[in-house]
């Protein structure tokens, strides 16, 4: 449980501070400072979508690894797709 005090800040700060620093070029300062502060808004929805994630990966081990070349995939656009609901641009 101590653990969990110093591992959840960091895993909350860097889960969007990758697409944000490739993709919309913000310095790692700010991508950090915004990945946090996301995670931190939005926890419940990730929290659903890393139980249904971890369901899948393990849905797939258990069909003899076959289906995480279903899963890897799905896993990986539907985080780029909420990557793009938090971080989309408002237009007006």
């Amino acid at each position: 449980m101590v653990l969990l005090l110093f591992v959840v800040p960091v895993l909350a700060a860097t889960f969007f501070a990758i697409p944000l620093a490739g993709f919309a070029d913000q310095p790692i300062s700010a991508a950090l400072r915004l990945s946090f502060n996301a995670t931190f808004r939005n926890w419940l929805p990730l929290l659903v979508w890393g139980m249904v994630s971890a369901a899948l990966f393990l849905l797939g081990v258990l069909a003899l690894l076959v289906g995480v070349l279903v899963a890897g995939p799905v896993v990986t656009i539907s985080y780029y797709r909420m990557y793009q609901t938090i971080f989309a641009p408002t237009e007006f």
